[in-house]
C-alpha cells in the first residue's frame, strides 16, 4: 500500500526495473490521507534460488520524489522428472506390406524426483 501522508494530491507511478516484473496501482493519484495498493508481478521462469529485483516509485512529493522499493525471494527448483520408455522404438510395419493389426508392448517409468500423471494412450487410427 502506498499512503499520502501530505496535504495534497499525490501523483505516482510505479516501474520495475526489468520485465520479468509487472506493477499496477489501483489509482495514480491518491487523496490527502488515502492509500493506493501496488500491484507486482513476477515471472520467475529462468531464475533460481536468491531474487533480488526493484520497483522505481516516482511521485510529485516535494522531499521524496523518487523512492526505490526492493523486492527479494528465493525461487525453488521445480523437482526433475525423467521418463524412461523402453523399448525405446517399434517396427510397426511389415517387409512388404503395412501391417493391418499391430500390437506392442512398452514400459513407461518415472525415474524422477517426484510423481509425473500419465494420460492413457490410444493408437491412432490410419484411414485408407
Amino acid at each position: 500500500m502506498i499512503k499520502n501522508s501530505g496535504e495534497a494530491d499525490l501523483n505516482v507511478q510505479a516501474r520495475p526495473s526489468c520485465g520479468c516484473m509487472a506493477t499496477f496501482t489501483s489509482t495514480p493519484t491518491i487523496k490527502p490521507g488515502e492509500s493506493s495498493e501496488l500491484k507486482v508481478t513476477f515471472n520467475s521462469a529462468g531464475y533460481r534460488e536468491k531474487v533480488e529485483k526493484q520497483i522505481y516509485l516516482n511521485s510529485n512529493d516535494p522531499k521524496n520524489p523518487n523512492q526505490i522499493l526492493i523486492v527479494r525471494g528465493f525461487i525453488k527448483a521445480l523437482p526433475k522428472i525423467t521418463v524412461i520408455v523402453e523399448p525405446d522404438n517399434w517396427n510397426i510395419f511389415s517387409d512388404t506390406e503395412q501391417a493391418k493389426d499391430v500390437s506392442f508392448q512398452f514400459v513407461i517409468e518415472n525415474r524422477g524426483e517426484t510423481s509425473c500423471p500419465f494420460l492413457l494412450l490410444m493408437p491412432l487410427k490410419q484411414s485408407h
